[in-house]
Parts: C-alpha cells; structure tokens; sequence
C-alpha cells in the first residue's frame, strides 16, 4: 500500500510513523512543505518517500474526503494501491481525482480528523479488509 499525502506539512513525523505502523511501503508527497525532523525511533528508513511533481493516475486511488457520502467500510480495498489524504487546511483538490472515495463518519461537533488519525482509521480498515 502506498499513502499520498497532498499538502501535509506540519504533521509529516507522525503520519511517517502511522504509515510503518501499519506496513505502507512509499509515501508519495505532492506539494508537501514538511520535512522529516529529529528521531523516528524504530520507523526510520523503513517506508520509502517520493516527491511527485504532479497527481497520479486515478486506477486505484482511494481519496478521504469528510464531504463525500460513501463510508470508509464501504470500500473494496482489493482495488486500492494507495490512500490519498490532504493537510488539514487545505484537504484534498475538488475535481474528479481518485477511481473511490469515502469518509470517515464522525458524530461529533468536529467534521474533520488530523491526518494521522484519518490514515490510521484508514490503513486500519484496509488491514481488516485484507482478512476477510
């Protein structure tokens, strides 16, 4: 699996570490400002990064948005390949950029989660995709 982060700047350590958590091989960043700061402890080194200079193809892409309608368990993760996520800020663009979508359903006052939140939900219910 392969996480595309799109403008995630500040959150980048934590959301390196979700991503080892959970066995991700690359993360792909678009238009990502942070860098990787101080230690990673155990996760150094073990998932790859690549800085894209422009969006990927849609075959296989999965986009978290807040504001789209279909549940993140409603996914067929045997099609995914990599999990798109934006910054907090800013999101994901708002055009047509990943082959499914889904939303992490909240109850709360607060639509959105953090980005590592959000990716640990998701890598979490792809794993559990993978079992059944």
């Amino acid at each position: 699996m392969n996480v595309l982060l799109y403008r995630v700047g500040r959150n980048l350590n934590r959301v390196y570490r979700t991503a080892e958590a959970f066995g991700v091989e690359r993360l792909l960043l678009l238009e990502c400002t942070g860098e990787l700061q101080g230690n990673l402890f155990k996760a150094t080194d073990r998932v790859a990064m690549e800085r894209l200079a422009s969006w990927p193809s849609t075959v296989g892409l999965l986009a978290l948005d807040a504001h789209v309608q279909g549940p993140i368990w409603r996914v067929d993760w045997g099609r995914v390949h990599t999990i798109a996520i934006g910054g907090e800020t800013h999101g994901l663009p708002h055009r047509r950029l990943a082959e499914q979508y889904a939303a992490i359903p909240t109850v709360g006052q607060v639509a959105d989660l953090t980005v590592e939140a959000a990716l640990a939900i998701a890598l979490y219910e792809w794993r559990r995709g993978e079992s059944v």
